[in-house]
């Protein structure tokens, strides 16, 4: 691998063609492009504002697009590394691989546990019980979408090959007291006929009581 100089016509349309849910910086202050074998196979660009970045995984075996951010970055890389926990095989004598990113049509479920506030609790001997008028679901930030889309983009290169392939999502975001979690269950549609939308009357919102 090497360190190449890059325009910022070829890093904006790197971006794109890798993470497509973000819109590349319209200026930068500096860019620096990595290539494999003479291929182009990640970006770095840092600019007024904010930075993405893009490198070689040699465990999915692709380039991996992040947003440099140093809110979001941290909890994408640990869903990236449970994926990659998830796909790794285990074999005799302590040896292991890897899974090759799943093809085709995909079901992908969504689970966020948001942690309750103190607020939504009782005092004293209720410290532990939820009060009757707490919310029963989380309708603050962050947005249920914007989760979404970070895990998608954590996922990408190592569960599935490209998030083109989610052709039916399930989100919730609920409300737990215990460890605020997120639980990820993805599925190929393997037969037509099993990919159905889902009816108002069908979609069951989780609940405490339910986990």
């Amino acid at each position: 691998m090497a360190i190449v100089p890059v325009t910022l016509t070829v890093a904006k349309r790197f971006v794109r063609e890798h993470h497509r849910h973000s819109e590349p910086p319209t200026g930068w202050y500096y860019g620096v492009g990595l290539s494999l074998d003479g291929e182009l196979v990640g970006v770095a660009m840092v600019a007024p504002a904010g930075s993405k970045k893009g490198f070689y995984n040699k465990k999915a075996g692709r380039v991996i697009i992040t947003d440099d951010s140093k809110r979001s970055r941290p909890w994408k890389a640990m869903v990236s590394d449970a994926a990659l926990e998830a796909m790794t095989t285990h074999g005799a004598e302590g040896t292991s691989g890897y899974l090759p990113p799943l093809d085709g049509p995909l079901l992908l479920e969504i689970t966020f546990w948001v942690q309750r506030p103190k607020s939504h609790f009782g005092s004293g001997r209720n410290a532990d019980v939820v009060k009757p008028g707490a919310p029963f679901a989380p309708t603050v930030k962050p947005d249920l979408l914007k989760l979404a889309r970070a895990v998608e983009d954590a996922l990408t290169g190592i569960a599935y090959r490209d998030d083109s392939q989610i052709t039916c999502e399930i989100l919730q975001k609920a409300y737990t007291s215990g460890q605020p979690r997120t639980v990820v269950r993805l599925v190929p549609i393997e037969a037509p006929g099993t990919h159905r939308p889902i009816a108002d009357d069908q979609l069951a919102l989780v609940s405490e009581e339910a986990a």
